[in-house]
């Protein structure tokens, strides 16, 4: 039997919830478990634990017990010498460091992986590189792009932070992601050689408890995930006010986490729900007119895949990566980027329609027959068997 690992940031555990790459990396995990291989995981956690889950074997390792880290962060006077964010980088150092040591000893033990997968977010594949085996990064964002559309990107941690997780795809065997948005940035701005590799489609658990729904109106559009500017939180809010204003009965569903944007005053026509169960949110998801997506940029995001799963149509813009998934006026609308005004046409368009298409995974639309199941994970096994080739 074949023996892979997957060092990732986030994975369903106890410390951390479904969603984004913690998603990404189970279903990815399920799906090759399926076609006969042993899948190992290794992922920060509250205590050092090995178990087995669905099949997968998970290896938690305490994220805690880097000292030094904690040492820098109560040392007032070794702090205060320091640019703010630097004691977070010696931490997230230190837990990528352990990681990659959890995989070196588990290899020394029993032999190497397949290949060893990581994530370029937090930079955890940094330390894992080996000439005997493939090592693999998927590019789940591009820090710099996605941390400069919120403001974020001059702060010394992620500037930091984002040439390092630049410089574990240098030393990938094969780096890929999921869009052409950030395969085709890093290509553009850095040089590096990011491939294609689409993610598989959801698989959407059965909504058994519809009490969620007595919260929300009858008729309603949804946008949910994160609340954040890069997410269009702040286009999808303007929107909804320029509809109200117009007196067009236009209902919107707000739920996820608020990333600062609903302490301002709600317009009337909007439902804020909070964080939700995945099971609630996936309940509004198939219930929903529409699913409002309109980031500044993304990388195929979970919200977009999940919702035409549902048969949701999902209303975005240009230039965003959710984009690559919608034929306009077929499984979706596509609309000019950060522009409220065109989002309120689209969103009224969509409400005087009052139904769904009868189905919107668009197979016409190359994308989709790259997201198949079977396909996806093919397209995945034989991209890291011709790195296995080119280095024989």
């Amino acid at each position: 039997m074949k023996r892979i690992a997957f060092i990732t940031e986030e994975y369903p555990t106890v410390m951390q919830r479904e969603g984004g790459l913690a998603t990404y990396v189970r279903k990815t995990a399920e799906l090759l478990t399926a076609r006969g291989y042993e899948v190992h995981v290794f992922t920060p956690g509250l205590k050092d634990a090995d178990y087995v889950d669905r099949r997968i074997f998970i290896h938690e390792i305490e994220s805690r017990t880097n000292r030094l880290g904690g040492w820098i962060g109560r040392s007032s006077q070794f702090a205060s010498v320091l640019p703010i964010g630097a004691t977070r980088l010696i931490r997230e150092l230190l837990v990528s460091w352990l990681l990659s040591r959890r995989v070196r000893d588990y290899e020394r033990d029993h032999g190497l992986f397949e290949w060893v997968q990581s994530a370029d977010f937090q930079f955890r594949g940094l330390f894992v590189a080996s000439a005997a085996r493939p090592n693999i990064v998927r590019c789940s964002w591009a820090r710099d792009l996605f941390q400069r559309t919120d403001g974020d990107d001059r702060e010394f941690y992620n500037r930091v932070a984002a040439w390092l997780e630049r410089l574990a795809i240098r030393r990938a065997s094969l780096a890929y992601a999921p869009s052409a948005l950030v395969s085709s940035y890093y290509r553009t701005h850095f040089g590096l050689d990011v491939a294609i590799i689409r993610p598989p489609l959801a698989t959407l658990p059965l909504s058994v408890d519809t009490a969620v729904l007595e919260r929300v109106p009858a008729k309603f559009m949804l946008h949910f995930g994160q609340l954040s500017r890069r997410k269009g939180t702040d286009i999808v809010l303007e929107a909804s006010r320029i509809l109200h204003e117009e007196k067009v009965d236009v209902q919107v569903v707000l739920a996820g986490t608020d990333r600062g944007f609903l302490a301002r005053e709600l317009p009337p026509n909007v439902t804020y729900l909070g964080s939700l169960s995945r099971e609630d949110v996936f309940t509004l998801v198939e219930r929903a007119l529409a699913a409002i997506l309109p980031s500044r940029v993304d990388n195929l995001p979970n919200t977009a895949i999940e919702s035409l799963s549902a048969g949701t149509p999902v209303l975005t813009c240009y230039e965003s990566s959710v984009d690559e998934l919608i034929t306009d006026g077929v499984n979706g609308w596509v609309v000019e980027r950060e522009n409220p005004t065109a989002l309120a046409r689209a969103m009224e368009l969509v409400w005087s329609l009052d139904c769904k298409p009868n189905s919107v995974v668009n197979y016409a639309n190359p994308v989709f027959a790259e997201m198949d199941t079977e396909t996806a994970i093919d397209n995945l096994i034989t991209a890291i068997a011709e790195v296995h080739s080119d280095a024989k």
